[in-house]
This record gives C-alpha cells, structure tokens and sequence, in this order.
C-alpha cells in the first residue's frame, strides 16, 4: 500500500512524504498510530478519549500514554558519572532505556556548579550557582563515522563500538556533545532543579518527545533530531526551514 501525505499550493497537489506500508502486517488498531508512529497521535482529535480512539490498546507501544495513566510516565534515574561530592563538582544520572516508536534513546540529567566551572560573579550573571540540564541521547541515531569522531575525541579510537555497553555509549555520546537538549535551569537550589528536570523528563522527555525533537534548537534551522544525531550541517538546516515554511504558508 502506498501511503502520502500532500498539500495545495497554488491550486497544485504537492506530495510532502511517501511511504509504502505492508498492509498485511496492519491490524484493526489504528492504522495511523502503525504507520506514522507516535507522532500520529500529537494532533488527533481522539487523543486521550478512549471511547473513539481506535489505538489505545497499542499506543503504550509507541511511547504515547492517555492523561489517565500519567502516573506511569514517571522516569527513573540511577547514577551515572560524576564525582563523589557532585554538588560541589557536577554529575549526570541516567535513565532506563526508553522508546518514541522509533528508536531507542535514553535520557541524562546533569548538574554542573557554576561557581567551580566559571567563577562566582560569572554564575551571578548566569542565574544561580547551579545549571541543570535534561538531555536525550540516542547512540543508534548517530551514523558510525560520527560515532567514530566522538571515540577519538575520548582516545578510545582503538576500541570498537560494539565492546561499548549503552551507558558507555550514552556518557560518551553525551560528553561529546551529541545530544538534544530538552530543558535547562539554573538556580541557587540544586535540589529544585533537579525535582524540576525530573518534571520535565516525564512531559519533554517521555510523553511528548516526538514532539520536543522537532521543535527548533536554533536560529539557523536546525532541530533538537539533528542535535540529538549530530547532524548540524548547512544543508540540513536549510531542508528544515524549507519543510516549515511550506507548513505555515
């Protein structure tokens, strides 16, 4: 089955994405949840009213959750990096691994202390002693050669990435600097802002991350994917803005 999507531009059908579907494999769920994924459901009408939606049994699958099962959203951390008195010198917490329907990514909550990394009246001028940052990172997103760059860069060239286990990976990935990320705050309470980050790793980070990624990271075009895939080229921004401007003409 051929599957597109299409617009009217002066007066022409223009076909924005094509995608063809082994029909065979669709069940009597949703058929737009199985084709397009979780972002299928970012602007259903049906979203979270269980007697018309027709993928509340397979949406958990996918990563959306209805409003009633919020509780169930909550995203656990244990310890990743960082040293022993973190408040003083930073760390990072993982999370579990975690699914958009598309791939598997896992999220980093990190502290930094900006009166050690910058200077007292620095950290003044920033907003608070502390940054905290909630960040996703997808290692199988990454293409090998940037995969590649980023072991370089940690002189871990002469290991191969399969001998990686994934939080090795996602602390490597992320250290780099190839991520996406969601939310940040600083403040003088490190405590509160690690609460908050929480918060938002069960909103931006879990149930509406599809959503999060696609937003724009930047003036020049590029989006929280491309960061998260390390793909900050010229091209890729411009092919972004091109896409969203065709949608709000």
């Amino acid at each position: 089955m051929l599957y597109q999507k299409a617009t009217v531009e002066n007066g022409q059908v223009k076909i924005l994405e094509t995608k063809v579907v082994d029909q065979s494999k669709l069940t009597s769920d949703c058929w737009m949840i199985q084709i397009e994924g979780a972002k299928a459901c970012e602007k259903c009408e049906f979203k979270n009213k269980p007697r018309l939606c027709g993928g509340m049994k397979i949406r958990e699958k996918y990563g959306i959750l209805p409003v009633s099962k919020s509780k169930s959203t909550t995203v656990k951390f244990k310890w990743l990096t960082g040293d022993v008195n973190w408040m003083d010198h930073g760390g990072k917490w993982i999370s579990s691994k975690l699914n958009n329907g598309e791939f598997d990514y896992w999220l980093v909550l990190s502290l930094d202390n900006l009166h050690n990394a910058c200077g007292e009246r620095e950290a003044k001028e920033m907003g608070g002693k502390y940054t905290v940052s909630l960040d996703a990172v997808a290692p199988s997103q990454v293409n090998e050669k940037d995969f590649q760059s980023a072991m370089e860069g940690w002189g871990m060239e002469d290991r191969a990435v399969s001998s990686l286990t994934d939080e090795m990976k996602v602390e490597l990935l992320h250290s780099y600097g190839t991520h996406a990320t969601l939310w940040y705050a600083n403040g003088y309470n490190a405590s509160a802002l690690l609460k908050e980050g929480r918060e938002h790793a069960k909103n931006e980070g879990k149930t509406n991350i599809n959503s999060t990624l696609n937003s724009f990271a930047n003036r020049i075009g590029h989006t929280k994917a491309d960061f998260l895939r390390g793909d900050l080229s010229f091209e890729t921004a411009m092919a972004n803005r091109k896409v969203y401007e065709a949608q709000v003409a």
